[in-house]
């Protein structure tokens, strides 16, 4: 049995409407589970006692912080236009848009304590094989 570690914690991101609407600050709750080592989620709260989850390959995450920007589609990281301090996420669903901006520090950190639980490459090793087949069994 592969064991089990959850990393969790609290950031603040800045939704960023059109101009000129101002920025609005939103808490987000970061989660990391070594049982799903390549997926990064992060809650955003809505409204009070409304979340909206979004989840990201790790990696993406951090080619954004690394390279400046990162994916494709409903998903895109790049850099701030007015801060190299900041990174820049837009996530687009059904449902609408958004646009948020995220003080690099404590994303790059979050990369680092998930690194600790599950080092890079190793993500395999961290995957109950014989628990995901059977979720897939379950679903057929």
């Amino acid at each position: 049995m592969i064991s089990r570690k959850i990393l969790r914690c609290a950031l603040v991101a800045e939704l960023c409407p059109p101009p000129p609407a101002r920025s609005i600050p939103v808490l987000v709750q970061c989660r990391y589970d070594t049982r799903d080592p390549y997926t990064l989620s992060l809650r955003f709260l809505t409204k009070p006692g409304r979340w909206v989850t979004w989840s990201f390959a790790r990696e993406l995450v951090s080619d954004a912080l690394v390279w400046g920007e990162a994916g494709e589609g409903d998903v895109r990281f790049r850099p701030h236009p007015h801060s190299p301090r900041k990174v820049w996420l837009s996530v687009e669903s059904p449902t609408g848009r958004a646009e948020f901006a995220f003080a690099r520090a404590p994303l790059a950190a979050v990369l680092d304590a998930s690194e600790h639980l599950v080092p890079w490459g190793s993500e395999d090793d961290h995957v109950d094989w014989d628990r995901e087949l059977a979720r897939l069994r379950e679903v057929a």
